[in-house]
């Protein structure tokens, strides 16, 4: 570093007066009239902004923290300068033209701080860098905490919100679903639910064949703690799963006032459950000794899960094998099997199809409620059949309902004697015409013969697909032989006509016409009353309404289905189910048919508010409960009331056609459906409708015709619309523009 501060020449130099500076400097002491010695130092700033401190001898360079001398320099020929020496890189205080040795004093510094220099890693990291650089430091006695690093790297609070756990026994109970399981049980279980009192933490258990039956068990077990216990659930704690938030859950949950938080973490993995222990101390109380020896007895723990297997209907043979019941029904169907010489055991010939078979048990009960007898089914799995190979046909008729009722109502009116009969093993005496090959049945293999032996069917086996028709063929090729004749109306109207009377015998699958001792029929001295009472209560049952309040009519006047309204139910299986349900209880209650047909319509893509409309007509029937058909002794004459409701579906703008038929005081036919295209009019619309009413008459007097029952009054049909009578009675006549869409 060089500082001039000589100029070329004296002549040449001049002086700038600046007022914005300190002090005025020359180098020239000619130029100065009085001149005294400075003893002191000042520190000059350079016009690039460098500051040193300087004398009248020479300069020198201090450091701004310590104050000490880092290089100086003397002032020789009006020049300050700094020797330097090559052999050294940078300038050193020997440099100095003190000849003296300098030595710099300094601590180590702890890991604490180079951990802080270096970005904040780890400690094993630091402690590394540090022995490879030969950097020497100090090790903190006391391993200290870095706050910027807990708080830089932490995600989350390392501990919850404290929760307020309850007092007081059966507020908060916590509820959850575990399965499936991979075995299911012999009752067919393979999930379960459990309830857990938070206060005692005291856990309920029930086994479910499906999560469907959580709010069955979920309302039985509230019942239960408020009629054993006086207890008030507050909250019903859940994870949230789908069978928790469906509405009628919810419902239920609201119209009791009870909390349903969800406060389970969404993102909850099944991993965490390896930490938890999954038992429970079943005795707490000290083990008691009897010896100084530690021989002791344990206190007896038990617990009653013994299940009476014969008063349900197990769903496997595993199952069903521990139960003598249904041991001696399965032997008695294979009894009766070897009897009918159903099949024969033959190698399975190469390129045949192998149907499988399984055993279906059903319990058959009493019109109280009691058991009546167990049903041991063995059925060939048809769905493994092929068109073509295995059957051909499969088309089997049954009776007509408006055939069964007009029989009912005939039987009222004659005073006839109904009975009913039960052909048992009917499949078994059907004919085979197909070659069918089964496995033999499971827990009645014969020994006899090697596994690869199958049985060759000889007769139609319960579960085939031509089982119905070849019974069918079977039976309705005997009958001629015993004189009677298939009606011309129904096929499965058969009548006998002798000189001592006419026999009337109506053929369902296999159960033959019906009798005073059915569970649905009940014979009084003024007629006959049929009803449907225990299927309501089963279906009611089924759909937890048995408790419903009831509704004056089965739909609400002059309300409509829409196609999309609302939001999709969620469960579509189980409302075919339902509707399902209440078409087979349109037998007996004519007045629920408009109702229904409505709900029929909706059974591909079913909404809420359709489930609506059909609770709706569930809640009628359990105000109905008791109601059936009267069929008593009145007029052999016919008579049917027709009507129709004009674009009365918004949907497609169909009419709807309704009717129902009468003979005497009896209802014994009634239908209300869609017609098949667009009625401009309300004159065609009940004009279509009469068409209909007037089929059905002369169906019905067929049936008369060919029991040899005369009808001496003419039938009538009865219409409100004038312009449909009109036109009846006048062929000429066409539908004009009366009340045109």
């Amino acid at each position: 570093m060089h500082a001039n501060c000589s100029p070329s020449s004296s002549a040449e130099q001049f002086w700038v007066a600046d007022t914005g500076v300190t002090a005025h400097m020359t180098s020239d002491l000619s130029q100065l009239s009085l001149a005294t010695p400075f003893l002191g130092n000042e520190t000059i700033t350079h016009c690039g902004g460098f500051r040193f401190i300087c004398d009248a001898f020479g300069f020198w360079i201090q450091d701004k923290l310590t104050g000490s001398v880092l290089l100086k320099g003397l002032c020789r020929a009006g020049l300050y300068s700094i020797p330097f020496f090559p052999s050294q890189p940078h300038p050193t205080p020997a440099a100095s033209l003190i000849k003296q040795h300098f030595c710099f004093l300094g601590h180590p510094v702890n890991t604490s701080l180079w951990h802080k220099r270096f970005g904040h890693p780890s400690n094993i990291i630091t402690t590394a860098l540090l022995h490879h650089s030969q950097v020497p430091f100090s090790s903190d006695k006391v391993q200290s905490v870095c706050h910027h690093c807990l708080e830089g790297k932490l995600a989350k609070l390392p501990f919850h919100y404290p929760t307020v756990k309850s007092v007081k026994p059966l507020e908060v109970i916590h509820n959850d679903v575990w399965g499936p399981s991979p075995t299911i049980s012999v009752e067919g279980f393979k999930y379960y639910v459990s309830f857990v009192d938070e206060c005692t933490r005291f856990t309920w258990l029930f086994p479910m064949i499906n999560k469907a039956e959580v709010y069955s068990i979920s309302v039985y077990f509230h019942a239960y703690l408020v009629t054993q216990f006086s207890a008030s659930l507050k909250v019903f704690q859940s994870d949230g799963g789908g069978e928790y938030l469906s509405h009628k859950f919810q419902h239920y949950l609201l119209a009791r006032a009870t909390q349903s938080p969800l406060l389970v973490d969404p993102d909850f993995q099944p991993e965490s459950l390896r930490v938890v222990l999954p038992l429970q101390p079943v005795n707490l109380h000290p083990m008691t000794t009897r010896s100084k020896n530690g021989i002791s007895k344990r206190k007896a723990f038990s617990a009653s899960t013994s299940i009476d297997l014969s008063t349900i209907e197990p769903s496997s043979f595993k199952a069903a094998s521990q139960s003598p019941e249904w041991q001696s029904a399965m032997r008695e169907e294979i009894e009766a099997l070897h009897a009918q010489g159903t099949w024969d055991l033959v190698p399975l010939p190469a390129h045949k199809n192998l149907v499988g078979c399984k055993w279906v048990y059903r319990i058959k009960k009493n019109a109280d409620g009691s058991i009546a007898s167990y049903k041991a089914r063995l059925v060939a799995k048809g769905f493994s059949q092929e068109e073509g190979i295995d059957y051909y046909e499969t088309f089997s008729p049954v009776v007509k309902p408006t055939t069964v009722r007009l029989v009912l109502a005939l039987a009222a009116q004659f005073q006839w004697s109904l009975r009913q009969l039960d052909v048992k093993n009917a499949f078994l005496h059907g004919v085979l015409q197909e070659e069918v090959y089964m496995t033999q049945p499971q827990g009645f293999e014969n020994k006899q013969y090697s596994s690869d032996f199958v049985c060759r069917l000889k007769k139609s086996f319960y579960g085939l697909k031509q089982a119905p028709r070849a019974w069918n063929e079977r039976f309705t090729s005997f009958l001629p032989s015993l004189g009677f004749q298939a009606s011309n109306a129904d096929p499965s109207l058969f009548i006998h006509h002798s000189s001592l009377g006419t026999v009337v015998l109506l053929l369902y699958v296999d159960d033959i016409i019906l009798t005073g001792s059915n569970s649905s029929l009940i014979t009084s001295s003024a007629g006959l009353f049929v009803s449907q009472t225990k299927y309501v209560k089963e279906l009611l049952s089924k759909v937890d309404l048995q408790d419903s309040k009831p509704c004056p009519t089965p739909c609400l006047p002059y309300h409509r289905l829409l196609k999309d309204d609302g939001k999709p139910y969620s469960h579509p299986e189980q409302y075919r189910s339902i509707v399902g349900a209440l078409q087979y209880l349109t037998f007996t209650r004519p007045y629920i048919a408009f109702s229904v047909n409505q709900a029929c319509q909706f059974m591909h893509n079913p909404m809420e508010s359709h489930v609506v409309a059909v609770k709706r007509i569930l809640r009628y029937l359990k105000g109905t409960i008791d109601f059936g058909i009267w069929f008593k002794p009145s007029l052999l004459h016919l008579q049917a009331y027709s009507d129709a409701g004009w674009a009365g579906d918004p949907n497609d703008r169909r009419s709807v056609s309704g009717f129902i038929v009468y003979l005497g005081s009896s209802p014994i036919s009634w239908a209300s459906k869609k017609q098949h295209i667009v009625s401009r009019s309300s004159t065609e619309a009940e004009y279509r409708a009469l068409a209909i009413a007037a089929a059905e008459l002369a169906w019905i007097r067929q049936l008369f015709c060919d029991m040899h029952v005369p009808l001496h009054v003419p039938s009538l049909i009865h219409c409100d619309n004038i312009s449909a009578i009109a036109l009846s009675s006048n062929r000429v006549s066409f539908p004009n523009e009366t009340s045109t869409d």
